[in-house]
């Protein structure tokens, strides 16, 4: 019997993986997630083994990761706090070609993750298994020890909150984001400040996730003036940098490699951009926290 479980758990880990991350943020909590959940049900797996074992394995995982996302928010973190990139790869010379964007639109949007920090664990969590796992109000409520009503109030809510956290995105992202690249990297490398200004939206905020490793911006920088100021800063304090062109989650992203090792400077960064509807840049996000980097392939 034991043997049946085991053979019944893999072919549900993308599924599970998918909620976990959504809930948490990063990839190395989902796999954990995931994992411990594999453990419980090997050890005390459920006890109707004729059914399939992923609604029992989803609730294992939804619990374990809202946990995780409410430690998380209990001890603070380091400066500001973004997620964990996912599916990193180098750009193919067809990246803009309809079958590629199909086959990506089906990754997490990186605009919905940022915005989704602005749920409560309990939202988030309804969000995501109401929408991305499909539970029916009536069994999550039962999970969760309360109504249906209050399920659907709360995914009312989350779904508010949400619509509410950024701005709309260009219809053509893919497009939209080489020109804003492009418009950004001249800016920067040609340290035009107006120019630099010009790309940005009037509401343009950057942050920067160092986890407490590497100098960074603290707090999140607001308006296309500061910001500006902090990208030419940057730049210079950076020095000759490589920078390649990756693909995560469901847009392009730059990583940056200082030529020559700084101390207080990370060895590799990525940045990535959310756009306001007419295509100006109105969100930037640094990340260079080791942690958060592990997904990105070497090259």
């Amino acid at each position: 019997m034991l043997g049946g479980v085991i053979s019944d758990l893999e072919p549900h880990r993308r599924h599970l993986l998918d909620v976990a991350y959504r809930i948490t943020g990063t990839t190395v909590d989902a796999e954990d997630v995931v994992q411990e959940s594999f453990v419980r049900a090997l050890a005390t797996p459920p006890p109707d083994l004729g059914r399939s074992l992923r609604p029992w394995l989803v609730r294992v995982v939804a619990n374990l990761a809202r946990d995780l996302l409410r430690a998380r928010k209990r001890r603070g973190y380091a400066g500001s706090w973004l997620p964990q990139p996912i599916e990193v790869e180098q750009v193919p010379t067809s990246a803009l070609d309809p079958e590629a964007a199909v086959s990506r639109s089906q990754a997490v949007g990186w605009a919905t993750l940022l915005a989704l920090e602005a749920l409560t664990p309990q939202q988030r969590t309804v969000l995501v298994l109401r929408e991305v796992a499909d539970i029916p109000a009536e069994e999550l409520a039962g999970w969760l020890g309360t109504t249906a009503a209050a399920v659907r109030a709360t995914h009312t809510r989350a779904r508010r909150a949400l619509a509410n956290a950024g701005p709309s995105e260009p219809e053509r992202l893919d497009e939209a984001m080489v020109v804003a690249m492009q418009r950004l990297s001249t800016a920067i490398v040609s340290g035009d400040l107006p120019a630099l200004r010009a790309a940005l939206d009037p509401g343009v905020t950057l942050t920067s996730d160092s986890g407490g490793e590497y100098r960074s911006a603290v707090r999140v920088l607001r308006g296309p003036d500061h910001v500006g100021r902090f990208l030419l800063g940057l730049a210079r304090k950076n020095g000759e940098t490589e920078v390649r062109v990756v693909w995560t989650n469901d847009r392009f992203a730059w990583v940056t490699t200082p030529r020559r090792p700084r101390r207080q400077v990370a060895p590799r960064g990525l940045l990535l951009l959310t756009l306001a509807a007419d295509g100006r840049i109105a969100g930037i996000q640094i990340l260079v926290a080791s942690r958060k980097l592990l997904g990105l392939r070497a090259g």
